[in-house]
């Protein structure tokens, strides 16, 4: 509910089509069929293209990975920027996160929000995980020479670990320290 008054709903990625159809009207139907209260909005994210609409912003990407991954079948430059951070001389940590460093970590991607123009899951909604299932919630730490260049956050549930969010300083980008990150993450959900 939003301000007491309005009812919203937001289906992402979707709906996802199983079969080809009259899109619009489904989606019409849909609309209709709720078991919502009125006033409402429902609101979804299905592809602009799919539905004829004005895109109002970026796409996001979203890729699964099946572990573990062959560090072979990994495209050319982003293996080898890899290989550069691999011999770079950095330390890579992986721990259930402490509260004062995911706290230290979201006070970070609220700035870089601001900064960036872009919004994401609440703060709210990581804390509350982390409240609720610390050993869930994953920290992976990139430093060199004591300071940390990379930091990025993962979400377990079930079989699966979501890559929630990260930043990684200048010097952590020249040496490519998120991607180390990501491959420590690899390697280490997989086993």
């Amino acid at each position: 509910r939003f301000s007491g008054l309005l009812n919203i709903s937001l289906a992402t990625r979707g709906p996802l089509w199983q079969a080809p159809c009259d899109q619009p009207h489904v989606l019409r139907l849909i609309r209709r069929t709720s078991p919502m209260q009125h006033p409402r909005a429902q609101l979804f994210s299905a592809t602009g293209q799919a539905l004829r609409l004005i895109p109002l912003m970026t796409p996001t990407t979203n890729a699964q990975l099946t572990l573990p991954v062959d560090q072979g079948a990994l495209h050319g430059k982003w293996r080898n920027s890899l290989k550069k951070a691999q011999n770079s001389g950095m330390l890579v940590r992986h721990i259930a996160c402490p509260t004062d460093a995911l706290m230290a970590l979201l006070e970070t991607h609220c700035k870089q929000q601001a900064a960036k123009s872009f919004r994401a899951l609440p703060a709210n909604f990581t804390l509350k995980w982390h409240q609720t299932n610390p050993d869930d919630v994953r920290l992976i730490t990139v430093s060199l020479l004591g300071c940390t260049v990379a930091s990025a956050l993962f979400i377990r549930h079930g079989n699966t670990a979501t890559y929630h969010i990260a930043h990684t300083t200048a010097a952590g980008r020249k040496l490519s320290a998120g991607r180390l990150a990501l491959w420590r993450a690899f390697t280490d959900f997989a086993a």
